[in-house]
């Protein structure tokens, strides 16, 4: 794991669908439920589905991470929270996910997914114009006009 990222491992004995590790990608935040895709199948419980599709849908980062049982070849899946519900009702990551065949690669990857995800809020909240002529609370960029009312 590259040293300007932490990994917090999330130990639930209730089981309540919370990811299994709290991730911080260059200070960001990120959720990864991790999986193990067994025949090419990733096995997600309701409650998993449930919070990642949440979160996912309030504009909060999320992936599962799968790998295969393979440890002499491995192969690695990357899979957005937004694809979520499209994984519970076709378990192939292959179908929603970037496939990597290094956990190197598989971290570049989630790395610039993590960094495209928050330039995108950000910039959607980013004030418009010279800061002297703009109201203070005024966001610009695609969420802007969302923001104010003005969306059609």
């Amino acid at each position: 794991m590259p040293s300007s990222w932490t990994a917090t491992r999330i130990e639930q004995r209730a089981g309540g669908g919370f990811p299994d590790l709290f991730l911080t990608i260059d200070g960001l935040p990120v959720l990864a439920e991790l999986k193990v895709a067994n025949y090419s199948h990733v096995k997600l419980r309701p409650a998993q589905i449930a919070f990642i599709y949440a979160h996912s849908a309030k504009n909060g980062l999320a992936f599962v991470l799968a790998s295969s049982p393979d440890r002499r070849k491995p192969v690695f899946w990357l899979i957005k929270g937004s694809e979520i519900m499209n994984l519970a009702q076709d378990p192939r990551p292959e179908n929603h996910g970037s496939r990597f065949e290094s956990v190197e690669d598989l971290f570049e990857a989630l790395r610039a997914a993590t960094l495209e995800h928050y330039s995108l809020r950000l910039e959607a909240l980013r004030p418009c114009g010279p800061a002297a002529l703009r109201p203070p609370v005024e966001p610009c960029g695609p969420a802007g006009a969302f923001l104010l009312g003005e969306a059609e």
